[in-house]
């Protein structure tokens, strides 16, 4: 007789039913979300290399901090499970934007070929000619190197303190909303736990002393009448009352012996 072979087992991942999340590398971030967000980074290069804003300007800041903000309020408000790995990698994503735009308009509009900062020229100079641009180019690499990586940096620490902070900012919130709510749940309690001590007092009353006048017993009761069986716990009409002590409780001899019946009056007319 052949082996008979046992069936694959179809994981998470395998089943058509449950499509696979796919994350950037190193990050628990979607692709397209880290494309989006280092795709905000290049407008303000971009168009200031090219000339197109000027620096220290309302237009250029408006194209240098919006995508900073927009880093911000996903790194305070998205759940991420590695949340200083994610913008460490757009940084690093950041830089390489800076490094191709500038390295490719090197010489175009404002860009770092015409506009070298001091420090960069004063490197430079300490190299012979033939190498004195490649010195420079490898420089501002270098400074956009910093300029990405440092804010991934900085917008990561952020995130992760975030998320440690929004846990325990949920938790006060929702003991809050218990500790509001205790006073209402204990005052109804109390009012339940009055009114079945007495109606216990009546009903006992009434059982020791025949001749006191037939009195209707009120009782909160936290389940409506209509949702109750019937005749689940009626008791047969009889003069004599056997008392609490056939019942687990005085409750339950309250329920049974006076529960009113469909004319609105209980087994014995109570």
């Amino acid at each position: 007789m052949g082996k008979t072979r046992r069936p694959e087992r179809v994981t998470r991942n395998q089943d058509w039913r449950y499509p696979v999340k796919r994350t950037f590398a190193f990050t628990s971030m979607p692709v397209w979300l880290v494309l989006v967000l280092t795709l905000l980074m290049v407008p303000r290069t971009l168009l200031s290399d090219l000339g197109i804003i000027i620096a220290e300007t309302p237009v250029y800041y408006f194209f240098a901090l919006t995508p900073y903000a927009v880093w911000l309020g996903v790194a305070i408000f998205r759940k991420s499970e590695k949340p200083f790995s994610d913008f460490l990698v757009l940084g690093a994503l950041y830089s390489l934007t800076l490094i191709l735009i500038h390295q490719t308009l090197w010489n175009s509009g404002t860009s770092l070929g015409h506009q070298l900062p001091q420090s960069a020229i004063d490197f430079g100079a300490r190299f012979d000619p033939p190498l004195r641009e490649l010195a420079v180019r490898g420089y501002t690499i270098m400074i956009s190197l910093a300029i990405g990586v440092g804010s991934g940096v900085v917008i990561g620490l952020i995130a992760a303190a975030a998320r440690y902070i929004r846990p325990r900012c949920t938790m006060s919130g929702a003991g809050a909303v218990s500790a509001s709510a205790e006073p209402s749940a204990a005052s109804s309690s109390a009012i339940r736990s009055a009114s079945a001590i007495a109606s216990f007092l009546l009903v006992s009353a009434r059982a020791l002393s025949p001749s006191m006048p037939s009195m209707r017993i009120v009782r909160i009761r936290s389940t409506p009448m209509k949702d109750r069986p019937p005749d689940k716990y009626r008791l047969p009409c009889s003069n004599s009352f056997s008392g609490p002590s056939l019942y687990t409780s005085p409750l339950d001899w309250i329920n049974t012996a006076f529960l009113p019946d469909n004319n609105g009056t209980g087994p014995c007319g109570v």
